[in-house]
């Protein structure tokens, strides 16, 4: 058992939940928020801390007295223009010299810049209020602070070692991150692109836009100051605009609330406590534009005793994510005994993440009742060698996703950061410590309204994720499941439904996944297959697979010689061909119903297109003897080349040998009998 029963009234709305999705996919947004609502009525802090799966006290809130000290009492300006930096540090000295209570900030626009809190205060942006911290980078100093060697700029809300602090109210911070953020090209539109251009600086390569040369410049500055003995604040003020600040930061604080208030628009990270304890937050809003870079909505940091409840989030990277890293004086796991409930993510990398730093460690997590609706990925678990740790006793349950981009569920372990101005494949990773270990983690009673891929796992050879249990899950999505380096997967009352309509059996996916057919070949399925109808296929013709995967294996394809290659008579054989290839003009979209098409590129390059049959219209009749018809289709185009295959379905239509270098290309084409 897991340690948590549901509710009656809970077990009644996933039948019916699972029972409308068998009749009519089509309901699935109604009886999602259905369900949600059901939930919403019942349910409150008290309930979801005594639901977690282990053993949790509800996080201790801080208490404060009845006093009061507003900001105008020591000279605030609420004119826009004016620099209330001090005016805020006086109030919150005068409010800790009196003993604690509530620094009052009131209806008005208040520019400021860096805010620390103290212990016993209370900082009460009321609604109305915008508390707008300066575009001035220069008001941000660098210095080390508290409890930490590096050098960091002072963020623009701070507080270290602080007992019984708090932001409430209902107004707004914002933290001017469009004067700090670099921004990529490729994630704003053309209008918006032209209007940062006419200040800051672009990359060379014409992809990013900087605020100030400083902060272009500031990596490779940065770089120069490694081999210098003694380092100081001086050393590093260059860097200040490419050494952005989280917006809100709360070190080795204890008993936090944050309630009621909208922070946004940060230079990095909105919303980072890192190494506390007793933290509540309860209805706060979180949003940073979908282009922020490294723009990170809320991020749990080796914190303990979390209840993060009924919050809203819209961020540029991930929504609401779990961090942990380790220290060498501190035991792991730094993060622990955390709950996240009735919360909603509209857009980011991810709804629901844990990593990239898990080195820390992380135990005891629970999420439930949350909704995330186009995030890139619904549920994201990721680490690497070098930064990861043992992630265990997660359970993740109530989720309703929608409009998901690419995966609804993801674990990976060769995540790597990719920084303004890079690629992904400049990034490498070579270290063998620290590596992620992913295990007991429960995904129950997740519901998904579209999605690229549903799940996808992959671990590492001599570290798999395993132990992996889902339990009531049902996701609309392209393809259904890939795994590598995955065991002990376990899937109950868990399908995919595909564009065709087909129902496909998540176990039976894994099943098929954990034979892995494929292995010992020099080459790798391309991620376009529909893996759920290559599971079925090779189940039904498993012969017949295995003698052309064998050929694939055994022979020396760069020596063969165009012609035909008889496997198992007519029902499997392989084509090879060497010549030019066409021009995009020159061909067209087929289809196959006797045969399914492995094609593979032994030496060259070609672009293949691949379109769902079910989408596409038919403009050639279908030729039994050739077993072809052609079609009218949208689809995605690929270059294959001698790292991958591709497979084509009689579900499939596809459309092969278009030129993409001049020059002749080897191929071979593996046709499989079909079964029905």
């Amino acid at each position: 058992m897991d340690g948590y029963e549901n509710t009656r009234a809970e077990i009644q709305a996933d039948r019916r939940i699972t029972k409308d999705l068998k009749m009519k996919p089509i309901l699935l947004g109604l009886a999602l928020l259905s369900a949600t609502f059901l939930s919403a009525q019942t349910r409150n802090e008290q309930y979801y801390v005594k639901a977690a799966p282990f053993k949790m006290q509800v996080p201790v809130q801080p208490k404060f007295p009845a006093r009061c000290w507003s900001i105008r009492s020591y000279g605030a300006v609420a004119d826009g223009h004016t620099l209330n930096t001090d005016a805020f540090r006086k109030a919150i000295a005068a409010c800790v010299k009196g003993g604690g209570g509530k620094v009052m900030v009131p209806a008005g626009l208040w520019l400021t810049g860096p805010i620390e809190l103290k212990s016993g205060v209370n900082l009460v942006v009321e609604r109305g209020a915008i508390v707008q911290f300066t575009p001035d980078r220069t008001q941000y100093p660098v210095e080390q602070l508290p409890g930490s060697t590096s050098w960091q700029v002072r963020p623009p809300v701070f507080a270290y070692k602080a007992v019984n602090v708090a932001i409430t109210g209902e107004g707004i911070m914002d933290g001017a991150g469009e004067s700090w953020r670099p921004v990529k090209k490729d994630k704003v539109t053309a209008s918006q692109w032209r209007a940062l251009s006419s200040s800051g600086v672009i990359s060379t390569d014409g992809k990013v836009w900087w605020p100030s040369k400083e902060a272009l410049d500031g990596e490779a500055y940065l770089k120069t100051l490694k081999d210098k003995p003694v380092l100081t604040a001086q050393d590093y003020a260059p860097a200040r605009d490419f050494l952005r600040p989280h917006m809100v930061q709360l070190s080795n604080c204890t008993n936090i609330l944050v309630e009621g208030v909208t922070i946004r628009n940060s230079p990095k990270f909105v919303f980072y406590p890192t190494a506390s304890s007793q933290l509540t937050m309860r209805n706060v809003t979180i949003f940073n534009e979908e282009w922020a870079q490294n723009g990170d909505g809320i991020d749990i940091s080796a914190c303990k005793n979390v209840l993060i409840y009924k919050c809203t989030v819209s961020a540029g990277d991930d929504g609401i994510c779990m961090k942990s890293s380790s220290s060498g004086k501190l035991p792991a796991p730094r993060l622990e005994n955390v709950v996240v409930a009735g919360c909603t993510v509209y857009r980011g990398h991810g709804g629901f993440v844990i990593g990239s730093n898990t080195d820390g460690g992380m135990n005891n997590i629970f999420v439930t009742d949350c909704n995330f609706i186009g995030t890139d990925i619904g549920i994201r678990v990721k680490s690497n060698s070098g930064r990861g740790g043992l992630v265990h006793n997660v359970f993740i349950r109530n989720i309703y996703m929608s409009d998901i981009k690419s995966e609804a569920v993801l674990f990976d372990t060769y995540y790597e950061d990719v920084t303004a101005g890079k690629d992904a494949k400049d990034v490498k990773t070579t270290a063998q410590d620290k590596v992620p270990d992913f295990r007991d983690i429960r995904i129950s009673n997740v519901y998904c309204r579209g999605a690229a891929t549903a799940v996808s796992i992959t671990g590492l050879p001599y570290a798999p994720v395993q132990k992996i249990t889902f339990d009531s899950f049902l996701v609309s999505a392209d393809k259904a499941y890939n795994a590598r380096d995955a065991k002990d997967i376990v899937f109950r009352n868990a399908a995919v439904l595909l564009p065709d309509g087909t129902r496909q059996d998540l176990a039976k996916a894994a099943a098929f996944a954990e034979i892995d057919p494929f292995k010992g070949l020099a080459m790798r399925p391309h991620s376009s297959i529909n893996s759920a109808e290559l599971a079925r296929q090779y189940a039904a013709h498993t012969s017949l697979w295995n003698k052309a995967l064998d050929f694939l294996r055994t022979q020396k394809l760069a020596e063969l010689a165009p012609g035909k290659y008889p496997l198992a008579g007519d029902s499997v054989y392989v084509s090879v061909t060497y010549g030019p290839e066409k021009a995009l003009d020159s061909t067209k979209w087929e289809a196959h119903r006797r045969y399914i098409d492995l094609q593979y590129i032994i030496e060259g390059q070609e672009k293949m297109g691949v379109a769902a049959l079910s989408g596409a219209t038919e403009t050639v009749a279908y030729n039994e003897a050739k077993d072809v018809a052609n079609y009218a289709a949208e689809g995605r185009f690929y270059v294959a080349d001698p790292t991958q295959f591709f497979i084509f379905f009689p579900r499939d239509a596809h459309r092969p040998n278009i030129r993409v270098v001049d020059g002749n290309v080897r191929k071979l084409v593996v046709k499989i009998m079909a079964a029905p």
